[in-house]
């Protein structure tokens, strides 16, 4: 009887805990490259041209070439790549972070939902600049790279490598660190 009890309990468990999982995990259209624990060539990601870039979270505008727009050098992996010091998103442009996790694919990303002057700063990124990546870091440090393929609005995913490091992302983003 007791037996019969823990597993009627236990598949009970199994099937709340089936219907609560994410299904969709990033947009379709989007390539992610994952970049987590690589130094900044220049520690000072932000530029010093605006209050906004204080953030220690920030996502900037990136190309694999030089060029007048892409001026700021960046080192990931084994590769220099160049943010444009004046496009970039930072907290401010944030209305909520959210840490999501698949336990059945053991994927796990990061919602960031932008304000109303957050989405039109992004929108005018993905639109302009296709192709190129953006260069999502905090703390000054690059947390993931995602390449431009759509035009995107009001909400970014940042793919982490576990559940854990999602958590500690929302964390940092959400205390300000």
């Amino acid at each position: 009887m007791l037996f019969n009890k823990n597993l009627l309990l236990i598949a009970g468990l199994s099937l709340i805990l089936t219907a609560c999982e994410t299904v969709e995990l990033y947009p379709k259209t989007s390539s992610t490259y994952f970049a987590p624990n690589y130094q900044l060539i220049d520690s000072n990601l932000q530029s010093s041209q605006s209050d906004d870039t204080e953030s220690s979270f920030v996502i900037k505008l990136a190309s694999t070439r030089p060029g007048f727009d892409f001026t700021d050098e960046l080192q990931v992996k084994e590769q220099t790549i160049y943010a444009h010091p004046n496009l970039y998103i930072t907290r401010n442009d944030l209305e909520n972070v959210t840490a999501k996790a698949n336990k059945k694919s053991g994927k796990a990303w990061v919602v960031l939902t932008l304000n109303d002057a957050g989405a039109r700063k992004l929108e005018s990124i993905t639109r302009d600049y296709q192709g190129k990546y953006l260069v999502v870091s905090s703390k000054n440090q690059i947390v993931s790279l995602l390449k431009i393929n759509s035009i995107a609005s009001d909400e970014l995913d940042i793919p982490m490598s576990n559940a854990f490091q999602a958590s500690a992302l929302q964390e940092q983003i959400l205390d300000g660190e």
